[in-house]
């Protein structure tokens, strides 16, 4: 009835493969398993209201005009509940509440999510996903992309920050075809200029420096489902998911990585990440990154 994708590591739902109605399933293998699902629809844009409900969790899921959603999960087992709340743009909002433990933060996607906070993905979104995304698991998605990731910085050149510095200087220019050019250029950089946009403050660029990357985000900004190289390329001038991959990797990538993020960047990877001893085990490493 319908089909979500995953854009950017967001949710959304495919418009064209939508079917209005309502529908009810249970299975009782591999565990038991109660699912509802209604499906609206205005103007050939759908709204979904979704719960998934077993002996341990209890989950809601809300779309409104195929982007907007809101996923609440309830881990009766744990006394445990996560809201995360995706607006149309801009971060994911996060908050955990625990008789003993409430906080509220943001991530930029699912895939920076499900690095930086892999205890609470794995707690409250591991097991939901394969039932919303057809095709390979977000974990398998992820996995070729960061294999991916030094390969892309190597294999062409990578805007960096300062590039998109300064096309959004000539966006300034009084002269039009000066800033019309500036626009060219960012659209030109590909999927990674995005990441680098998302660094700016907007508050000291100027009404036109702003709309006009409104709409170079929005011409960017891919119409399928993600793939690992496109993924990639997104992820490559993104410091912080570099400092969440490289935990992984050995001594000899993680310098790679940090003479890359360097350049691209303006800044290296966290000391943190670069002094990982070899002889910790990967869980141990990646704690202090973990929360």
């Amino acid at each position: 009835m319908a089909h979500f994708r995953l854009v950017l590591g967001r949710l959304e739902l495919d418009p064209p493969r939508h079917r209005k109605g309502t529908k009810a399933a249970r299975q009782e293998l591999p565990f038991p398993l109660s699912e509802t699902l209604t499906v609206s629809s205005r103007r050939g844009v759908p709204s979904l209201h979704y719960t998934f409900q077993t002996d341990q969790q209890h989950v809601i899921v809300d779309v409104v005009d195929a982007q907007r959603v809101q996923i609440l999960s309830h881990r009766v087992d744990r006394q445990q509940r996560v809201t995360l709340t995706q607006p149309v743009s801009g971060p994911l909002e996060i908050q955990l509440d625990h008789p003993s433990d409430k906080q509220s933060f943001q991530s930029p996607s699912l895939i920076h999510l499900r690095a930086s906070h892999p205890v609470l993905f794995e707690t409250h979104l591991h097991h939901l996903m394969p039932y919303l995304l057809d095709g390979p698991t977000l974990e398998t998605i992820t996995a070729a992309a960061e294999q991916r990731l030094l390969r892309v910085a190597c294999e062409r050149p990578i805007p960096s920050l300062d590039d998109v510095r300064d096309a959004l200087d000539r966006i300034r220019s009084p002269q039009s075809k000066v800033r019309r050019a500036a626009e060219a250029e960012l659209l030109a950089m590909g999927l990674p200029v995005l990441r680098h946009l998302d660094r700016l403050d907007n508050e000291f660029l100027d009404a036109e420096q702003r709309s006009r990357i409104r709409r170079v985000r929005w011409t960017l900004r891919p119409q399928q489902s993600d793939s690992p190289s496109r993924l990639a390329s997104w992820l490559s001038t993104d410091r912080d998911y570099w400092n969440l991959a490289a935990v992984h990797w050995s001594p000899a990538q993680r310098v790679l990585a940090d003479q890359y993020v360097q350049r691209v960047c303006g800044i290296g990877l966290d000391a943190e990440v670069l002094d990982i001893d070899e002889g910790i085990r990967i869980a141990e490493a990646a704690a202090p990154f973990s929360r």
